[in-house]
């Protein structure tokens, strides 16, 4: 199963003619295994879609101290569901399928980088995006 801690490690992988990616061995991706893919500020992010949904909270009304919280926490959980672009079976090759709009913009060189985050893998067009991302 795509590990959820101790995602360590970048590689450069080709884009298929398919608009795929194999994913890296240190992820422990499994064929089978529910990834979700999304837009973050300035790259995309791959996580376990099962962790993913875990990650946001659940609000019920009752639990919030005061208004501010409440908008603050429905803010957050909107923006990490409106940024999701795809939800991808890894095949049994290991790979996934990228959505057109990450085609769109990393795909001229048909090469992405892909970068461990410890719970996540992030996408990178290329090397110096990364750096310039990473150096922030």
């Amino acid at each position: 199963m795509f590990k959820t801690s101790n995602i360590i490690g970048t590689v450069k992988r080709n884009i298929d003619y398919k608009k795929r990616i194999v994913l890296p061995t240190f992820t422990d991706v499994k064929s089978g295994d529910n990834l979700v893919l999304l837009r973050d500020n300035s790259f995309y992010s791959i996580y376990l879609k099962s962790y993913f949904v875990n990650l946001v909270p659940f609000l019920e009304m009752e639990q919030l101290k005061n208004l501010r919280e409440f908008l603050e926490n429905k803010r957050v959980l909107d923006d990490r569901f409106n940024n999701v672009l795809s939800v991808n079976v890894v095949d049994k090759q290991k790979r996934i399928l990228l959505p057109d709009e990450v085609i769109d913009n990393y795909g001229s060189d048909n090469q992405v980088v892909l970068n461990g985050a410890w719970d996540h893998l992030n996408i990178f067009k290329d090397d110096k995006h990364m750096k310039k991302v990473l150096k922030k």
